[in-house]
């Protein structure tokens, strides 16, 4: 039994400029994510971005759902909003 699968037949210059794209674009995020992170080391400690980057959770959560918090719930109807 003779098997063929489907290849889709490009150019050598079509892949190219594809892949000279997508490496341009993936340059950018990775430069624009250096740059992002050296501005948060210089950032003083009281920025909020620089906070919550280096933000640790103390304790632990409650498993299972969230229970139905008195602000969520209305006085009048008792149905959460």
């Amino acid at each position: 039994m003779n098997v063929h699968t489907f290849t889709p037949h490009c150019t050598d210059t079509e892949l190219h400029k594809h892949y000279t794209a997508q490496i341009l674009y993936c340059t950018y995020i990775y430069c624009t994510y250096i740059y992002w992170t050296d501005h948060l080391e210089r950032m003083d400690n009281t920025g909020l971005p620089k906070h919550a980057l280096t933000y640790k959770p103390r304790g632990r959560r409650d498993r299972g759902r969230p229970r139905k918090r008195w602000q969520r719930v209305d006085a009048g109807t008792g149905q959460t909003t």
